[in-house]
């Protein structure tokens, strides 16, 4: 049970980091949307590779990376293609330690998950290669088992319907009644 609880704590706590996270991006979307109509490099907050700028930080939105700027009328770097944010100190000194508390956070879970699924695939190549995976499959599966169905009612509750018996003078089974039926068409067509 600890550890059921432990997952969950983890659970909970990536749920509640990527809805912060979410929800800084949607803001951040909000602030910038007026900034898309401002030219590049006019006195704005967009500025293209290969143009002067001021002092300042630079975000790179293709790579994310930072770029500082010192002095006035420097070039950012990389060609035409390639955008940049200039960027208040202020969000900088607020994105920095965000994104490396993101980084400590998440790592462990992000490890424990690409290792339990390594795991899970030796494990299951293993079942596989000592013949145990199908039996176990069978096992768990159960011998009604038919894929492509789904399966959503429960064996033991499900009442299917029955057909009468016939009578014990009674020969005519729909069986029977099939057969006559198909004879007789099969006669009609060799007429």
């Amino acid at each position: 049970m600890g550890l059921a609880v432990v997952v969950a704590v983890a659970v909970l706590g990536v749920g509640v980091l990527l809805a912060c996270v979410y929800g800084a991006c949607r803001w951040l979307a909000r602030v910038l949307r007026p900034m898309r109509e401002r030219p590049a490099g006019a006195g704005g907050w967009r500025y293209l590779g290969g143009q002067r700028a001021g002092p300042g930080h630079y975000w790179r939105l293709s790579t994310g990376g930072l770029v500082v700027v010192r002095k006035d009328g420097e070039v950012l770097p990389g060609g035409a293609g390639i955008r940049y944010l200039r960027t208040p100190r202020f969000i900088v000194l607020l994105v920095g330690p965000l994104a490396g508390g993101l980084y400590v956070l998440a790592l462990p879970l992000v490890a424990c998950g690409v290792l339990m699924g390594a795991l899970a695939v030796r494990a299951g190549q293993l079942l596989e290669r000592w013949g145990v995976a199908t039996a176990l499959v069978r096992a768990l599966a159960g011998p009604r088992w038919m894929p492509g169905r789904s399966y959503l009612m429960d064996w033991a509750t499900r009442r299917r319907p029955r057909s009468k018996a016939p009578a014990l003078g009674d020969e005519t089974t729909p069986l029977d009644r099939l057969e006559a039926e198909i004879r007789e068409r099969r006669g009609k067509g060799q007429q």
